[in-house]
């Protein structure tokens, strides 16, 4: 009877720490869209600090996760092509280098309302900041497609949230 008890909490244990995932995520949620200019322009959002695990920044680290999409404004006039630019960015001080992009985002319309955001690719997936550096300043750029100079989309057309795992 003892060897049955003990071998029944071996095999739960094995079930249940076996398939026990865990995943040492941080994350900065409910980042509003800002007013998104039409064209590419700097358009440097709120700058979130996480922390990661690994050794450094890590591109392939990163994620961004979007939601509560809304509509463009009535004087906007979408396009079969009219689509959301994200870069997500990693914040570098003025007398360093360049800020780094990491990743690029695309959003798409059905109309004039925003339906869906999807990673187009990793622009940088290792180091994005010096080893030993387990902080991480990242920001996205926004743009739409359209006129540069054009009337910038008010904020609030989405909102997101970023990860460093």
């Amino acid at each position: 009877m003892k060897k049955k008890i003990v071998f029944g909490i071996f095999l739960f244990g094995l079930f249940f720490v076996g398939n026990f995932n865990v995943s040492a995520r941080e994350c900065e949620w409910g980042l509003q869209a800002p007013q998104i200019p039409q064209g590419y322009a700097e358009n440097k959002g709120h700058v979130v600090s996480l922390k990661t695990t690994a050794s450094a920044c890590k591109g392939t680290n990163t994620a961004v996760y979007f939601s509560n999409f809304g509509s463009l404004p009535n004087w906007y006039t979408p396009s079969s092509g009219t689509i959301v630019h994200g870069y997500l960015m990693e914040d570098d001080p003025p007398a360093y280098e360049p800020d780094e992009r990491v990743k690029y985002y695309i959003g798409f319309f059905t109309g004039r309302v925003l339906t869906d955001f999807q990673l187009n690719k990793t622009i940088t997936p290792g180091n994005i900041d010096s080893e030993g550096d387990q902080t991480c300043e990242l920001y996205m750029n926004f743009s739409i497609s359209g006129t540069t100079g054009g009337t910038p989309i008010p904020q609030g057309l989405f909102y997101y949230g970023i990860c460093m795992n």
